[in-house]
């Protein structure tokens, strides 16, 4: 057994082995096609809860996901493969690496052939290499499939520099639209740029970068999006978190669909939770089920746990539209029911 890369299992005194990965493919194309034929899509389809996007009510959304590339060229701390490198247990998977054009092609087909109308691309960095994108949405648009990217889609590679001026890359959005890109989320995370440059690896800057010229030619392009939003950085100030808030309430006034807000949740193996540890933040021997990101498990953070919970309910009841906020509080589901399906 201790000869499988990859698995972690208890010995027979109890004790946690974990084999590392080992060497991780940056072919992607070596990877076999996912049997999504083995997947039971119609009762996914029946149920229609797509994790994002929105829908109207009761249409039955046939959908499936996708990742055309694994891993991200930044590393904020709080994502999980902000340690995932050569030498760690989990080896390089956070290094980028991509599927070639014809193999994201092909798999789309594959999805179609099966019957999928809406495609979720669920990669870290969609737009990393953003030639491979052009080339990839400029075959995909004779497809007549409907794409969604929710995980979001840095801001910086929705931008080009026009003079040393940057601003909305119009002519890529409408490659994207062309190919049937309907939605797509702006990971804004905080509207302070301390928490940004410190967290985030920079990728955005909150006072040169124009968003309302951003959501407009989103909208000119015919693309819908949405925003996220995390609250409850360790050492940030209830200041930085009305800032971020009263952003996202802007955001939505300038035009997008909806906004996310998030807390900021210390997963094991991202920066923030071995800082969490370090600092005393969070206990050595803290319980995994209660991490949820509703609710910080974080010490000695400018509020209480409880009251940032609540203002984070708030913010996305309050920034929201109304019709958004019953329309995802109807998004559920008889369990009894749809296991009969």
């Amino acid at each position: 057994m201790t000869d499988i890369p990859g698995i972690a299992f208890r010995d027979q005194v109890g004790d946690e082995v974990t084999v590392p990965v080992g060497s991780v493919p940056a072919d992607l194309d070596l990877l076999p096609m996912p049997a999504w034929d083995l997947l039971p899509l119609r009762k996914y389809w029946d149920i229609s809860r797509p994790h994002g996007g929105e829908f109207p009510e009761g249409e039955r959304i046939r959908y499936a996901s996708l990742q055309t590339s694994r891993g991200c060229p930044f590393r904020c701390q709080y994502c999980h493969i902000s340690m995932e490198t050569a030498g760690s247990v989990s080896g390089a998977l956070g290094r980028y690496r991509v599927k070639s054009v014809g193999r994201v092609v092909r798999e789309l087909e594959t999805l179609k052939s099966l019957g999928t109308e809406y495609v979720f691309l669920e990669d870290d960095s969609l737009f990393a290499k953003k030639n491979r994108a052009f080339e990839l949405f400029t075959l995909v648009r004779e497809m007549g499939l409907k794409l969604l990217d929710v995980n979001g889609i840095n801001i910086c590679h929705l931008q080009k520099n026009f003079g040393g001026r940057l601003g909305p890359d119009g002519e890529f959005l409408e490659v994207l639209a062309a190919a049937g890109l309907r939605f797509l989320a702006l990971p804004f995370e905080s509207a302070n740029q301390r928490i940004i440059d410190k967290y985030a690896t920079s990728k955005w800057n909150t006072t040169t970068t124009d968003i309302p010229a951003l959501l407009r030619a989103l909208r000119a392009a015919g693309i819908q999006a949405s925003g996220n939003y995390m609250i409850g950085y360790p050492d940030e100030s209830e200041a930085e978190i009305i800032r971020t808030i009263l952003m996202a309430k802007g955001h939505v006034d300038d035009g997008i669909n909806y906004a996310l807000f998030f807390t900021v949740v210390p997963f094991p193996g991202s920066m923030i939770f071995e800082t969490a540890i370090a600092d005393g933040q969070l206990d050595r021997d803290f319980d995994p089920d209660t991490m949820r990101w509703t609710k910080s498990i974080f010490k000695g953070l400018c509020m209480p746990s409880e009251s940032l919970e609540r203002i984070r309910q708030l913010a996305w009841l309050t920034v929201n539209r109304s019709s958004y906020v019953s329309y995802k509080s109807g998004m559920r589901v008889d369990v009894l029911r749809a296991g009969e399906m």
